[in-house]
């Protein structure tokens, strides 16, 4: 008799975990260490202010040149560097980079919402933290599956963005309006052969509810499972549906949520 030997836990590739650790490092870190450490030692503010624009700029040159290939995570951090140190000027606020006033974030978000007319900001971001033969993979999926085309153009808001959430207003309104923004920007897209939908799901075991699970089953609520919930998000992106939104709970098929029809009053 044959025994077959437990499958090996799976784990990082070295080269894969050093490209993240290496894109987060120069993306993300360098710009704010610099300007801090910059500050630190007496360096004037405009000056710090700049020079976190370099270290984005230097990856997005070197990556077009040695890969023949944008990265997108350095464009996108040079962009909002830039516009940030622009407008710092304009507003006489050095410290403008820091702030995060309601309309850079609404900057960063129209970026994110354009990439949805050709590839997703998110499908972009991911690649650039893959390895070589990972990204090709990925791209082939992404040229050849229109299910997985779909998977990145849905979004996840929460069974707190249809119903009341009591113990937590602002979170139950945050969910509220990403279903709002799908439902609105989907007929946009429409004419492009775009899907947007929204999935909202319910208790998922996951890290966000810790060690709730028991108490939650305790008190006769169910608990999906991650795979549950993935497995509804792909029969949902198979669908050819947009500007919807679908309960996912424990135990039970997707649920499309029906929203009443309102009809404008006329004169």
């Amino acid at each position: 008799m044959t025994t077959l030997a437990p499958p090996e836990k799976p784990t990082t590739p070295p080269e894969l975990r050093r490209e993240l650790i290496v894109n987060l490092a120069i993306n993300l870190v360098a710009p704010a260490a610099l300007f801090y450490g910059l500050r630190a030692l007496g360096v004037n503010q405009w000056l710090a202010l700049l020079a976190g624009v370099v270290p984005p700029a230097v990856r997005a040159v070197q990556t077009v040149v040695t890969k023949r290939r944008v990265d997108t995570l350095a464009v996108f951090t040079l962009s909002i560097l830039v516009l940030s140190v622009a407008t710092s000027f304009l507003s006489g606020s050095p410290r403008f980079l820091l702030a995060k006033d309601g309309w850079m974030t609404a900057a960063a978000g129209l970026w994110m919402l354009a990439t949805l007319l050709r590839t997703p900001f998110l499908y972009q971001v991911l690649r650039s933290f893959l390895g070589q033969a990972a990204r090709d993979r990925m791209e082939r999926n992404w040229l050849g599956s229109p299910t997985y085309r779909h998977v990145l153009r849905v979004t996840t808001a929460s069974l707190a963005g249809i119903s009341a959430a009591t113990f937590d207003p602002v979170y139950s309104a945050s969910k509220h309006a990403i279903i709002g923004l799908v439902r609105s920007l989907a007929p946009a897209c429409a004419d492009s052969g775009i899907t947007l939908n929204a999935v909202c799901p319910g208790f998922v075991e996951t890290r966000m509810i810790g060690g709730l699970k028991d108490s939650l089953v305790a008190n006769g609520l169910a608990v999906a499972s991650p795979a549950e919930i993935a497995s509804a998000v792909a029969t949902i992106a198979a669908g050819e549906g947009t500007g919807e939104a679908w309960m996912l709970q424990a135990g039970r098929a997707p649920e499309r949520v029906e929203f009443p029809v309102v009809e404008l009053s006329q004169v």
